[in-house]
């Protein structure tokens, strides 16, 4: 009967030697600075690796030999110049995780195109950077998907898409990209498909979508929300601020409205808020008592037309982080002057101006001071003030 130690020696040795299966494979399909460009049949005859990990190298196609690794279950490559699959690819029934790319928020990126047959991946996992296509219907078979990640190019693709998504009832994370050729977001007509599954726990939407359909508001399980470009016409904060399990909310480039708020009582479990990018907006109407009671971070980027933060900001008494980046002149002069009540009960706010001139960089540090002052940690301490004192040295000397 084997010892712990034995045990433990056993899978040591089976640790190290698969760790040498990896690097005898990443030799054969190019080194570590990706100097071969076609990967080698011999990658074939490793039958026992488990994990091929080809990110960062230059290669450009896999061979058919692939089909040979009987025990893969995690391919990987990201990073790289592949952007078709071989079809052998479908004959790995173990399996269980395929990153293709990184879906990109910011950026495009060239997807892999999806071979037919896909459907034989029954334990697949995590599908990764995956160009839709006609064979997106196949999708609906792998009942075993948790996270998906893929582009679509328009209407027709999302009809077939949405269709599949609906029948793999272990789906937790998705993102979808919808983007032209150029790599440009398009238009993407939700009401017009099947509503997503219900069961989501987080979705990344990244498409001109204009409107959030009614059916955005059944999201009961979902934590996490990212939508990109949506181009919205209606408030999005209102519309979401009902999704009882939302943690997480970010919303880049999403809405061209003048004006924005949350109900009252709203977003009851959300901790993190990011938005950038909302060009026209103008006005946050105020924060009620009882709204977003557990928040802990907020981002605003890029919103130059916003002039101060909401009446009622006060009450965010969870709130821990705020950064506010690229505002107006006019928003922090009147966040140092007016509305620093506002803000002085939180321990760390960055408030950086989008330009750079003198009368903003004296309101921003101001508002530093004011932060740490009232802390009432001592003002040596701050390496903030240490630079301050620098810079108004350097000023005297110069």
């Amino acid at each position: 009967m084997a010892t712990n130690r034995e045990r433990e020696k056993d899978r040591e040795e089976e640790e190290e030697n698969e760790r040498e299966r990896v690097r005898v494979a990443r030799a054969a399909c190019g080194n570590e600075q990706g100097e071969r460009s076609v990967a080698n049949d011999q990658v074939g005859d490793l039958w026992h690796l488990t994990y091929l990990g080809l990110r960062g190298t230059r290669i450009k196609c896999l061979p058919s030999s692939l089909q040979n690794l009987h025990n893969l279950e995690t391919l990987d490559v990201r990073d790289t110049l592949i952007k078709f699959l071989p079809s052998s690819i479908t004959n790995i029934k173990k399996l269980r995780h395929l990153l293709l790319r990184n879906m990109k928020i910011h950026g495009s990126d060239v997807l892999v195109m999806m071979p037919s047959g896909i459907d034989n991946l029954r334990h697949l996992q995590t599908l990764s950077g995956l160009k839709a296509d006609i064979y997106s219907l196949e999708l609906a078979h792998l009942t075993q998907l948790k996270k998906l990640y893929v582009s679509i190019t328009g209407q027709e693709e999302a009809r077939t898409l949405f269709a599949a998504i609906n029948q793999i009832a272990n789906l937790h994370s998705l993102k979808i990209g919808c983007r032209d050729r150029h790599g440009k977001y398009t238009e993407l007509m939700l009401e017009t498909l099947l509503p997503l599954p219900q069961y989501l726990e987080k979705l990344t939407l990244g498409a001109n979508i204009m409107e959030l359909p009614l059916w955005f508001a059944h999201f009961k399980s979902l934590r996490v929300l990212v939508l990109v470009n949506s181009m919205l016409v209606f408030d999005p904060l209102s519309n979401l601020s009902g999704l009882p399990n939302l943690v997480s909310l970010s919303l880049f480039h999403a809405y061209t409205g003048e004006q924005m708020g949350c109900r009252q009582g709203g977003f009851p479990k959300l901790r993190h808020l990011h938005i950038t990018s909302f060009i026209e907006l103008g006005e946050w109407t105020p924060i009620e008592e009882g709204t977003m009671p557990c928040t802990q971070f907020i981002r605003i980027v890029d919103c130059g037309k916003l002039s101060m933060l909401p009446q009622g900001f006060e009450q965010l008494r969870t709130l821990e982080s705020l950064e506010l980046i690229e505002m107006s002149q006019e928003f922090i002069r009147k966040l140092v002057e007016e509305d620093f009540y506002k803000v002085h009960h939180i321990s760390k706010v960055i408030a950086l101006p989008r330009i750079s001139c003198e009368r903003n960089l004296l309101d921003s540090e101001n508002l530093q001071l004011k932060i740490h002052e009232s802390s009432g940690a001592s003002s040596s301490s701050s390496p903030f003030v240490e630079a301050t004192r620098k810079r108004k040295l350097g000023n005297q000397t110069g």
